[in-house]
């Protein structure tokens, strides 16, 4: 994930797209608005994964791990 730390891989760096930590290390959130979505990368097989959208007040009552 340095790359992303980095702003290194991110085609559009206006996006607010940060690394998470605790119970979500390794998960990235987009800010959007009041939206979040929450998301991982495998960069080995080139896909992105959407795992929720949902409002800042409820999207990190919930855990993926």
């Amino acid at each position: 994930m340095d790359g992303i730390n980095n702003n290194e891989n991110i085609p559009f760096q206006e996006l607010d797209i940060k690394s998470l930590t605790g119970d979500w290390k390794g998960y990235l959130r987009l800010r959007l608005g009041k939206i979040r979505v929450i998301f991982k990368i495998n960069r080995i097989e080139n896909e992105l994964f959407v795992y929720e959208i949902d409002y800042r007040g409820n999207i990190y009552k919930k855990n993926y791990s």
